[in-house]
């Protein structure tokens, strides 16, 4: 039962991508419910005069965000528990059709992954851009 070094690096990747995902959708989720709820991307902080105003964006950003990044980390985990079978087996080897639909399904998470991670960045420079603004 020899495992390749591919296989190796594919079960790593894999791993990591899990983790990637989880970490993501964990944090952003802790971060909406210290807001009590409300999803801090794109939102602007201002100040009254005496205390810094928060006002969040909707929360559909977040979710879509954390959607994506547990879909992810569920189609990662489900490979990652595949390639520790294949390993164990040694049945690595895709048929053609399987590994043809294998990358279109990672190429549609991919897409998603792509605009929920714009989602992420754009939406947090919005916010710290609020926050280090000074009225003048």
């Amino acid at each position: 039962m020899a495992v390749s070094v591919l296989q190796l690096v594919e079960l790593a990747l894999h791993g990591a991508a899990f983790l990637c995902g989880i970490v993501c959708a964990s944090a952003l989720t802790v971060a909406q419910g210290e807001f009590g709820g409300w999803c801090i991307l794109y939102g602007t902080v201002s100040w009254n005069g005496t205390a810094l105003c928060p006002s969040p964006s909707a929360t559909s950003l977040c979710y879509f965000a954390s959607a994506v990044s547990v879909v992810v980390a569920l189609y990662c985990f489900s490979l990652f528990l595949y390639g520790i079978y294949g390993c164990c087996t040694n049945e690595s080897q895709w048929d053609r059709t399987w590994l043809s639909i294998a990358l279109v399904i990672a190429f549609i998470i991919l897409f998603f992954l792509l605009i929920a991670a714009c989602i992420l960045r754009v939406g947090m420079d919005a916010l710290c851009a609020s926050i280090v603004h000074r009225p003048g």
